[in-house]
């Protein structure tokens, strides 16, 4: 704020945030520009071997989600919408990766649902790709966003993305379910039925790849 005056332009991470910002920084002129997410090094690092039981059952669908663990992630929602997912007898697993001041409540609440077989939270690692590349489903349950690079990341790895059309970044890049499924915001019930939509119907990474091109290093720069 005490320097933006001085700047001829002031780059966004998504289109949706520029429109945020003219309406805080009125004589500054904004423009939306995507981070790089695909480069060479993370094809080779999504193919590294993992070594995870659950990430070796293809009879049950793998879910997964990472991020830190705080209120704003709404993490809380997906083990909610898993909860409803387990009433209907459906076969699947959930892996959270990351660390926070919610890990203790989540675990709690995980317990309370009797989820214990079904949920896992694992501690941050350096290399999510390879998590997201042996996982069919990818769940960003956050209230805010700027632009969720972790959904880009596992959609690039094949994942077909769910998440809650929170501000800013998911329908930018998911539209009208043409790229993976949008669900309302702090609404366990619709994320529910949009990650069994993503169980019954996945996004082919030929039609993701139109959408990817965007966070391209040649595009980007």
């Amino acid at each position: 704020p005490l320097v933006h005056w001085k700047a001829d332009v002031m780059t966004c991470v998504a289109k949706d945030m520029v429109k945020q910002y003219k309406k805080i920084f009125k004589y500054t002129k904004q423009l939306g520009v995507y981070n790089i997410v695909q480069d060479k090094d993370s094809f080779i690092k999504m193919r590294e071997k993992l070594d995870h039981s659950w990430f070796k059952n293809s009879k049950t669908q793998l879910i997964i989600a990472s991020g830190k663990l705080a209120k704003w992630k709404g993490f809380d929602n997906l083990i909610n919408a898993a909860k409803i997912l387990d009433e209907k007898k459906l076969k699947f697993k959930i892996v959270i990766i990351g660390g926070g001041p919610e890990k203790n409540s989540l675990s709690k609440l995980i317990k309370f649902n009797n989820l214990e077989n079904k949920i896992k939270i694992l501690n941050p690692v350096t290399n999510t790709l390879k998590y997201f590349f042996n996982s069919d489903i990818f769940v960003l349950s956050s209230k805010v966003e700027g632009m969720p690079n972790v959904m880009i990341e596992a959609m690039m790895c094949g994942c077909t993305v769910v998440a809650v059309n929170c501000p800013t970044g998911p329908k930018e890049i998911i539209g009208k379910n043409e790229y993976g499924y949008l669900s309302k915001l702090n609404d366990p019930q619709d994320l529910s039925k949009n990650i069994i939509k993503a169980m019954n119907k996945k996004i082919s990474q030929k039609k993701t790849k139109k959408i990817l091109a965007k966070f391209s290093a040649d595009k980007v720069i």
